[in-house]
C-alpha cells in the first residue's frame, strides 16, 4: 500500500485520459504541441546497456521528438535511480506478505494468506512472494527514506525546467516464456553476459514506483515487431499533467514523416 499503482492499458493515451478523468472527477489537462515540451533524457543509467533493437527503437522515437520541436535535456540521474530501485525492491520484500493477508482481513474474505500463496501458478511470482518478509513494515524508516527522494526528484526536474523524465521502458524486447514456466532465477543473455531475467525486465519500471511518481509507457515501435516502449516518470500528483504530454508525445511518433 505503500507504492501502490494503478496501471490500465488503452489503445491511445487519449482513453487513458478519459479513464482517468472519470476516476478523478477532474477534466483533462491541456495537451501541449510538441514544441512546448521540455523532457529530460535520462541517458545515465537508463539509456546504457540497452538491447539493440531497444536502443534503435528508442533513439528513433526521441529523434522525431526532436524533430517536432521538443527541447531534450540530457541528464545523469545514476545516483538518484540507484537509490529509489532500491527503495522499491526492499519496501516490496517487506510489505509483499503483509498487505496481501491485510487486504485478505479487511475485506472479510475467509481465504487465508497460504491458501492464496500456495495457488499461485507463475513459478517466478510464487517466488517472489515466498521470498518476501512475513513480518509487520516499518513504514516509519521508510517514509524519511521515501520523502527525501521524492524531494531531490522534483528538485531535479525543476532545476532543468523539464516536464518529465524519458527513458526506455525496458532494457529489452520480452524475452521467450519457458516450457517448464518461468522462475525468478531465471536468466537472459544482454550484450554478452548473462542477466537475471526478472531484474532485467523490470529494472526501469521500478525507479517511479520507487518514487511514487506517476508514468506512462508508450509504443514507439520495432522493425522486428517486438513491442518497444517509451517511458516519461512525471511529477508527483501531476497524473494528468503528464497524460497531456504523452498524447502530445504520441502525436509527434504517429505523424507521417
Amino acid at each position: 500500500r505503500f507504492i501502490d499503482t494503478i496501471g490500465p492499458m488503452a489503445r491511445s493515451v487519449g482513453d487513458l485520459a478519459l479513464l482517468h478523468g472519470a476516476i478523478a472527477g477532474r477534466p483533462a489537462a491541456a495537451v501541449p504541441p510538441p514544441g512546448q515540451l521540455r523532457l529530460g533524457v535520462a541517458q545515465v543509467p537508463f539509456w546504457q546497456d540497452l538491447e539493440d533493437r531497444v536502443q534503435q527503437a528508442c533513439s528513433r522515437a526521441l529523434g522525431r521528438l526532436g524533430e517536432a520541436g521538443a527541447t531534450l535535456v540530457t541528464l545523469d540521474v545514476q545516483n538518484l535511480a540507484e537509490r529509489a530501485i532500491a527503495l522499491q525492491r526492499r519496501l516490496g520484500a517487506a510489505r509483499r506478505q503483509h498487505d496481501l493477508h491485510a487486504f485478505l482481513e479487511e475485506h472479510q474474505t475467509g481465504v487465508a494468506l497460504e491458501t492464496v500463496l500456495g495457488a499461485i501458478a507463475s513459478a517466478d511470482v510464487r517466488d517472489v512472494y515466498a521470498l518476501a518478509s512475513p513480518g509487520a513494515p516499518e513504514d516509519g524508516r521508510w517514509a524519511a527514506e521515501f520523502e527525501a527522494l521524492l524531494a531531490e526528484y522534483s528538485d531535479l526536474l525543476g532545476r532543468h525546467g523539464v516536464q518529465a523524465l524519458v527513458y526506455p521502458s525496458s532494457p529489452v524486447t520480452a524475452p521467450l516464456v519457458r516450457e517448464r514456466g518461468d522462475r525468478f532465477d531465471d536468466e537472459i543473455e544482454l550484450n554478452g553476459r548473462k542477466v537475471n531475467t526478472s531484474a532485467t525486465t523490470s529494472r526501469h519500471a521500478r525507479f517511479a514506483a520507487g518514487l511514487g511518481v506517476p508514468a506512462l509507457s508508450l509504443p514507439c515501435g520495432d522493425p522486428s515487431g517486438l513491442p518497444v516502449g517509451l517511458e516519461l516518470s512525471g511529477l508527483p500528483g501531476r497524473d494528468a499533467q503528464l497524460l497531456a504530454l504523452g498524447q502530445s508525445i504520441e502525436s509527434a511518433l504517429r505523424a507521417p514523416h
